[in-house]
């Protein structure tokens, strides 16, 4: 059943855990052209706020059936944005999927997560039109009672997307572009919540010049946050895989940061390892369980005041770095602070 209230106060579960009709997905993040999982896909099988989607055929777009009415109560705010005031058939142009979320509460990344689940976005299309997969920025991490490591979003989260305009697009007309969406935010308790949010796109002719939209910013911040695929050849980081663990450093570093995806190797301590204060850091392996054998995630290197770097790691056992890593022991690393939680106020 699915619950007649989207905002419904649901519960807590750990990795693969179900109740009711809330599920722990454990499945790698994807994403097809039909539903971009904003996360991993088995939640929608839990279809804990009534979407389906997990299993049927691969589309472009799926269409909206049921109309969302809207929730004053919701304590996040959606909408859908483009980084142009217009569109030129045959091109490209960048969407936004906004949530601004209500202070002290926070929203969750597609990676590993102790607790939580990542929103979920269902677009409907017009003819011809196509999106690419998501694009996240890279979160903060929020430690919780309980020694819960989540890795959040505060007050804003901007999930990006290339729309891919048919040539067929006739111009001086105006297509409307919308998506379905679902999240979970979180503060001392937590709510499942959802939304329909539309963009009317205006066609231009090829003669026409296409200009930056008042939401260009917004998107611009959230792509600086993106992560890049580090080099092969980089002599920035250094990843070396020791007897139990793995070592990550960069030289003037002044803080490092390390965000699983949720098929990386297991680590015996993200709390303490994952963060520190310095050029380096040692990830001590957890349990193996034979699936999951590489470091898959995003880094976060900081240079002082300099604006950070992001990059996402893919490293195997056995693979060499360029010049070998620091050989460190692991210490009392410092801890991200955790916001105070106040009580749920929903916005006006």
């Amino acid at each position: 059943m699915v619950p007649e209230d989207p905002s419904e106060p649901i519960i807590r579960l750990p990795n693969g855990a179900c109740m009711g009709n809330v599920c722990k997905p454990m499945s790698k993040p994807s994403s097809n052209n039909r539903t971009l999982h904003a996360g991993r896909t088995a939640a929608l099988l839990c279809v804990w706020l009534g979407l389906g989607g997990a299993g049927a055929p691969p589309e472009s777009s799926v269409p909206i059936e049921k109309p969302i009415k809207p929730d004053k109560a919701l304590h996040v705010k959606t909408s859908l944005i483009c980084d142009q005031t217009g569109a030129v058939p045959g091109t490209t142009v960048t969407l936004g999927v906004s949530f601004k979320i209500q202070p002290k509460w926070h929203m969750y990344w597609h990676g590993r997560n102790d607790s939580g689940l990542p929103p979920t976005i269902e677009f409907d299309l017009p003819t011809g039109y196509t999106v690419d997969a998501l694009r996240w920025p890279t979160p903060v991490r929020n430690i919780e009672p309980g020694e819960l490591l989540n890795h959040v979003y505060f007050d804003s989260l901007t999930l990006l997307t290339t729309l891919h305009i048919p040539a067929s697009a006739k111009p001086e007309s105006t297509d409307a572009i919308k998506a379905r969406l679902s999240w979970m935010v979180c503060n001392e308790s937590c709510f499942g919540e959802q939304a329909q949010v539309s963009l009317k796109l205006p066609i231009i002719s090829s003669m026409d010049r296409p200009h930056r939209s008042d939401d260009a910013k917004a998107i611009d911040e959230a792509r600086a946050r993106v992560p890049r695929e580090l080099p092969k050849d980089t002599r920035d980081v250094q990843i070396q895989w020791l007897p139990s663990g793995v070592s990550i450093s960069s030289l003037a570093a002044t803080r490092m940061t390390f965000f699983p995806y949720e098929d990386c190797v297991p680590l015996a301590d993200a709390i303490k390892d994952a963060d520190a204060a310095r050029s380096s850091l040692i990830l001590r392996l957890g349990d193996p369980d034979g699936e999951r054998t590489a470091l898959a995630g995003v880094l976060e290197v900081r240079r002082g005041s300099d604006t950070p770097d992001f990059y996402i790691i893919q490293s195997s056992p056995g693979a060499a770095p360029a010049t070998p890593g620091p050989a460190l022991r692991p210490t009392d690393l410092p801890q991200t602070p955790r916001r105070p939680p106040v009580d749920p106020k929903p916005y006006p």
